[in-house]
This record gives C-alpha cells, structure tokens and sequence, in this order.
C-alpha cells in the first residue's frame, strides 16, 4: 500500500505546480498561437526593416488593409500566394535595407512560406539564423554586404532546400557541410572569401553550382566534376576536374607549366600539319573537281546517301509526296509544307535548322505549325507549361522569359515542351532587353520601363498569333519602338474587319471552325494588350483555350490536303 506523502511536502508540490502553471501562461507564444493573421505578421516583419532613412522601405508602407492574398494573387508589395490564399514567397529585392539582417524567426509562422529574396540591398553583418524556416525552399541573399563565418549546422533543418544564392557577399570561413541539402538544385557562393576544401555534393538533381572568385583549395569533389570549369575559377588552390590542374599528393595543385607547354607544342605541330594537308587537299581537289562534277551529275545528281552526306541551307522542299513514310500526325504537316514553300523562299534561309524524319523527308517547325489539327495541342501545351513555371517559380518576376515558336520543342506524341526557361536571374538586364522575348513587350520598351509577370503572357500571345497567322515575329518588330509588333499589324486588320486576311491560307479551309479560330485570335490579342492592367492573366487565357474546340483529325487532314 502506498504511503501518503508528509503535509509540508504536499503542500511545496502544490506550489510548484502553480509557479510552473503561471510561467506557461505569461511566457510568450507564437504569433500564430495568438491568433494574429499572416498581415499582422507581416506587417510586424516590415516594422524591422530599416530602409536608407531609417525607417520601413516605401514600397512596403503601403501594406495594410485588405490582407495580403487574395486566392493566389497579392496587391502587397513583394508577396506572392499560394492558390489558397496563404503567403507563399517575399521578395523583397532593391529597396535599399540596410543594417543588420532582420530576424527570420519573425516570419516562420507563415506555414506556406517557401521562397524569400532579399538580394540587391545594403545588408551587413552576420548571416541571419534561417533555423526556424525548416520549409524554405528557396533563399536569395546575393549582393549584399553579409559577412563572417557561416556555421557549419547553419542549414541542417532545411532538408528542403532547392536553391540557395549568396555571391556577392564577403562570407568567409569553410563552406558549411549542411549546405548540400539533399533536394538541392541550385547553389551560387561566388564571388566570397570562404576558403577550406568544397563538401561532397552528392545530388543527382543539381544543375547549377558556382563557387568562383573565392579562397577555396583542395580537389574539387567528384559530385561537382560535371559542371564547366568557369565555376571554380578564381579559386587557385584548387585542383582536379574539370580543371586542368591535377592534384599532388597533398591534395594541391601541381605546377601545371610542363604540361601545359607540351600541349601547346602539340597544338602547333597540329596545326602546322592540318595547314599541310588543307593545302594538298586544295591542290588535288581543284584538279579533280570537274571529273568529280561529272560523275555525280551522271549518277543522278548526288542523292544524300550514309556515304555521301550533303549540308543543305537552301528552303524546305516540298514534303507531300513523301508524307506516307512519315508518321500519321507529321502527315498533316508535310501536306502544308507544299503550299508554304514559296514563302519561305522571301526569306534569308542561310543556315535554318530543318528537321528530318525517316525516308528523309525533311520539315521545319513553321512547317508543323501549318497543320491546323496540331495548333491547338501546340498553344495548349504551351500555356499549361508557362503556368507550370509560375507554379514552380514565384519568385522570378518572368519565370520563362525567353517564350519563342523555337523554344517549344515537341516530343514522340507531339505535345509542347518548353526550353531555355528561367533565364533572367543569370543574364544581365542589359542583355536581356537585347535578345529575351519577354523584354520586347510594350511595358520594358517604354521609358524607364520594367518586365513584370505579364510580359510572358504577352511573350505567349505573340506565340498564338504566329500559330494563327505563320508571320514570323521578328519581321514586324522594330527596335526601340512601340506598336511594331506582330500584334499590332493583326489589330490593325481586324480593325479594318478584314480578319479573314489574318489567318494562315493553310487553314482558312477549315469548315466549321471559323468561330473558333476567331476566339484563338482574341485570345491572342488580348494576352498582347498594351496595357498591363487590362491584358489576360494567365488563368483566365488557359481557361479560354480550354473552352475551343480541338479539330478533327479527319477535318484537319482535309484541310491540309485542300492546299
């Protein structure tokens, strides 16, 4: 039987548990336990931030009422949502912040937090604790003032973690071992001074990993063999693949120079020999050449066989007599490929790309874009793509970019692939107002004008109009100049109610889808409005797609046929 305690001690175990009780209750909780909202925690954060004038950054003033999602769009600066209306990422990049990296645990009661940006400021001081964002899937610290050593334990809790950028910064010390997170993709630490041996990176799944410009030494871990040297350079310690120094013993750099001066020997005596050759070669091939001529002529005119191959530069042939030896769906494109024939003859072809298929029948891509029963398949998968990247890619202001007819591949079943998408964080601004598609919209040609997440939406309806039209973009831009585009010279026609002379000939036969040919065209349109505020969101023009009707196989082989 149980003996029954003393009454004093009863008495001090009472209270003890009261003092402990009344601890618990005046502790502070988590924003979240308190009941406050995602704007209230927000709101809280910005108040940390100091901007050049010591006070919260302007832009972020103006959060307030309502919240900060509304389904998954934002009218608060730098926040981006999450279909149900959480917070999903904040990118809080060139407003100047200044002072000591603000406390992260702030915002770690935001469940659906996964992306934060706070490159292009003026931080300074030590690397913020970033333990309680055990979710983060992406954090974006580069071009800062950062610096000191980064603890080694510093990202063990994110087990999540797909990209982490820190160059241009003034860390120093050994890279972390935590830093290679199992799920990682990306990892930029150039441009630093940590120093020490690289850890092991084992994932399959990295693509990116730059570490130039730093102290680093020792040999570079088999895991990061696989990526071009330029992302070690600067580092003159270290050794091993891929670059051309070898490690000693030690695990250091050799001296390299007999090597190097045998291999540019053996480049001299090289080329001194192919000069030789090419020399001879000319010789006998100018004597030679008519006899050569005249013996392809007489074997009917030097069909490309395995051991004759050809280089051909000149326009597309017709492919319709070749059609049957194709599969069934590049049939309806080799029809067309006839009657398009003459217009690619107005343009330079020098050195196109053509594609060829088994029998060699050869096409282009303007040639698949002609065959009316794959436009659809082709918008749609594009479209579904481009907002893949949004879903995937929240904190790029242009997750694609670069969205051109050449950049969306087709694969065995032709469905659309897209290419050379999130560009924007690794190229200049400069070059891509020059060359990316998404920099050529109405909004970046304007004075002091700047891409938004609507410029791939104009980048996508440009796409649909060349689909519908087989006009090639490029002929109707003009450099530095608004209204020169492609969608400017449809509107105009439609204006005039001349639609009809808008669409490829290819597939103004197709009855029975005139109307619906119509509504892809003010699709198009209207992803390509000037106004921002007035074009399509993306959903609203994926949503519009869906409503048309795809054509028959059988009414889009009559069309083809037709021309």
């Amino acid at each position: 039987m149980a003996r029954r305690l003393p009454g004093h001690i009863r008495v001090a175990l009472t209270l003890a548990v009261a003092v402990a009780a009344a601890a618990a209750l005046l502790s502070p909780r988590p924003a979240a336990a308190q009941g406050a909202t995602e704007a209230d925690v927000l709101i809280a954060f910005r108040n940390t931030l100091r901007g050049p004038d010591g006070a919260p950054p302007g832009p972020l003033r103006n959060w307030g009422t309502p919240g900060p999602c509304q389904g998954n769009s934002s009218s608060w600066y730098g926040v981006s949502c999450h279909g149900n209306g959480s917070v999903q990422g904040l990118q809080l990049e060139r407003l100047g912040l200044a002072g000591a990296a603000p406390d992260l645990t702030a915002i770690a009661v935001l469940p659906g937090l996964r992306a934060l940006s706070l490159s292009d400021n003026a931080l300074t001081g030590a690397f913020p604790n970033v333990s309680a964002l055990g979710v983060l899937k992406m954090l974006y610290l580069s071009r800062n003032r950062l610096s000191g050593v980064i603890p080694e334990g510093t990202f063990r809790p994110m087990r999540g973690l797909r990209k982490l950028h820190l160059a241009s910064n003034e860390f120093s010390g050994p890279v972390p071992g935590s830093i290679t997170s199992p799920r990682l993709l990306e990892l930029s630490l150039a441009n630093n001074r940590f120093e020490g041996c690289l850890p092991d990176f084992s994932q399959p799944e990295l693509r990116f990993v730059d570490v130039s410009n730093n102290n680093l030494s020792g040999p570079i871990p088999a895991g990061l063999s696989r990526f071009n040297s330029s992302m070690f350079a600067g580092n003159k310690f270290l050794c091993g693949k891929p670059l051309d120094a070898e490690c000693n013993g030690l695990g250091m750099p050799t001296s390299g120079m007999s090597t190097m001066m045998k291999i540019a020997i053996a480049l001299i005596v090289l080329g001194l020999l192919l000069c030789a050759i090419g020399i001879a070669t000319g010789v006998l091939g100018r004597r030679r050449r008519k006899p050569r001529r005249a013996a392809a002529e007489s074997l009917g005119g030097g069909d490309q066989t395995p051991s004759n191959p050809k280089l051909n530069t000149a326009p597309a042939v017709n492919i319709e007599n070749a059609a049957s030896t194709s599969q069934p769906r590049a049939g309806a494109a080799a029809a067309a490929g006839g009657a398009a024939a003459a217009k690619r003859q107005r343009r330079d072809e020098h050195g196109r790309l053509v594609f060829i298929q088994e029998g060699r029948t050869r096409f282009e891509i303007e040639d698949l874009l002609r065959a009316s029963a794959e436009r659809l398949r082709i918008i749609k998968g594009a479209a579904r793509g481009l907002a893949h990247l949004y879903d995937e890619l929240p904190m790029l202001t242009v997750p694609h970019g670069h969205l051109k007819s050449s950049n969306v591949l087709l694969d065995g079943t032709f469905e659309a692939v897209l290419s050379d998408y999130a560009l924007v964080p690794v190229v200049t601004s400069q070059i891509a107002a020059q060359v990316m598609v998404a920099y050529k919209a109405p909004e970046c040609i304007a004075p002091q004008g700047k891409p938004s997440k609507k410029s791939d939406v104009w980048s996508l309806g440009i796409l649909i109009l060349e689909v519908l039209t087989g006009k090639f973009p490029a002929n109707y831009l003009q450099k530095g100049r608004q209204g020169g585009d492609l969608a400017s010279w449809v509107q105009s026609v439609v204006t005039e109610e001349r639609t009809g002379e808008v669409f490829d000939k290819d597939i103004t036969g197709a009855r029975g889808y005139e109307a619906d040919m119509v509504k892809l065209l003010q699709v198009g349109l209207g992803c390509c409005d000037a106004d921002v505020d007035r074009r399509l969101e993306l959903k609203t023009v994926i949503a519009r797609i869906d409503e048309i009707r795809e054509p028959e196989p059988a009414a889009a082989d009559s069309t083809s046929s037709s021309s």
